[in-house]
């Protein structure tokens, strides 16, 4: 009995050790906004939590800009992030993906046979967490175009018209010689019920406004410097300044107890998080230093390169860097834009990039993605034709058509 007792009791500590390792890992995924917010509102429910002056370094941020920023609330990825740590049934580190890659206008327009491709995952699991992204607050969000995202809108409204709906924007929504007539004779209705359709479509939102650059441009979490050829990584944030304040430890109430405990856990979370961003960071600096010191091309840096090298699992790294910046020479950066993989080639991403850029400001006339390809094959650059579209557009290179009616556009 004694035995059975200790077996269950050890499980039961392994349970509640796993929980809390969970709650590490999802208080790590806060950027630098959330995190402060966090340690706000703490602050106003929490007595035993005190905050002394010079949290916010100076020449960083002053406490009124954060409110300010607060009342203005949290961007629509920060917000998506966080609903994301409430579904435990998801892979967070493809929901990061599928969430960086938006545009934007709140849209991913990536196919899921090509997703499955770069993450080397089945489409049917890509497909699964697409669905479960278009069903975040807001519902349609991450949809491959403005079609399907109206279409996941109006099957999520439950209107008794939402099906008649989907079936116009399938059939008419891309076709030219579309017209009010031809849909009520196609689908034997009046004037009036189409009229009420269409005022079902049009309370769906086609687009959402996904630029989140407000929040990462206020909130680098570290701050990288150059020190006689040396480079140095510092926080924007002292972190010593949140204390705990033992005045009402004499006090046994149990509510008493749970404030101290909450602030304990916080202080706990804080550290580890901070632990592992400024270890991560530091061997991005140790790798790409050449990027920082001689603005060189970076060097290849996976996040499984890091997580060897710092003895924890890849998902750590990619929620430590998730959604994170730093500010180095006045610009701000996202930490995934220091981490690059190497092509079938052996190429970094930056340097095809680098090269592409240079094709093109060097051309007599606009080349085709085709005609750049056979240029990058010449010099030893094995890709696709996909991977340079793609890196084309990143770079916000115009098509060689529209090159072609813009006689200079960069």
């Amino acid at each position: 009995m004694k035995q059975k007792f200790e077996a269950k009791l050890k499980q039961k500590q392994q349970q509640t050790l796993s929980t809390r390792q969970i709650q590490m890992l999802d208080f790590m995924m806060l950027n630098q906004s959330r995190l402060d917010q966090s340690i706000l509102e703490a602050f106003e429910s929490n007595p035993t939590l005190e905050i002394e002056d010079g949290y916010f370094k100076s020449g960083t941020l002053v406490f009124d800009d954060v409110l300010a920023a607060y009342v203005k609330g949290p961007s629509l990825k920060d917000d998506l992030y966080m609903q994301l740590l409430e579904r435990r049934d998801l892979n967070h580190d493809l929901m990061s993906y599928l969430i960086e890659s938006l545009n934007d206008q709140g849209l991913l327009p990536t196919s899921n046979s090509v997703l499955a491709q770069e993450l080397d995952k089945s489409e049917c699991e890509i497909e699964r967490h697409r669905f479960a992204l278009q069903h975040f607050d807001p519902i349609g969000i991450g949809s491959e175009s403005v079609k399907e995202s109206i279409i996941v809108q109006l099957r999520a409204l439950n209107h008794p018209l939402a099906e008649l709906g989907i079936k116009i924007l399938n059939n008419f929504l891309s076709v030219n010689d579309y017209s009010e007539s031809k849909i009520i004779e196609t689908y034997q209705i009046d004037e009036e019920t189409l009229n009420d359709v269409l005022n079902v479509i049009h309370k769906c939102k086609p687009t959402f406004d996904f630029d989140s650059d407000d929040s990462k441009n206020l909130y680098p979490d570290l701050i990288i410097n150059v020190n006689h050829q040396e480079l140095e990584c510092t926080s924007t944030r002292d972190y010593s300044k949140i204390k705990i304040n033992y005045d009402y430890k004499q006090e046994a109430s149990e509510e008493i107890k749970t404030w101290y405990q909450e602030s304990e856990i916080l202080l706990e979370k804080i550290q580890f998080r901070n632990h592992t961003l400024t270890n991560v960071v530091q061997i991005i600096l140790d790798r790409q230093k050449e990027f920082f010191m001689n603005q060189k091309p970076l060097n290849i840096l996976t996040q499984s390169d890091v997580a060897e090298l710092l003895d924890i699992n890849p998902s750590t790294v990619s929620r430590s860097i998730a959604n994170k910046s730093v500010l180095f020479n006045g610009d701000i950066y996202e930490l995934s834009d220091f981490f690059v993989s190497a092509t079938k080639g052996g190429s970094s991403a930056d340097t095809i990039k680098r090269k592409i850029l240079r094709i093109v400001k060097n051309e007599t006339k606009p080349y085709s993605d085709q005609k750049i390809l056979e240029l990058l094959h010449d010099e030893g650059i094995k890709v696709e034709r996909r991977t340079v579209s793609k890196y084309r557009k990143e770079l916000n290179i115009p098509s060689s058509s529209e090159r072609r009616r813009i006689k200079k556009w960069y």
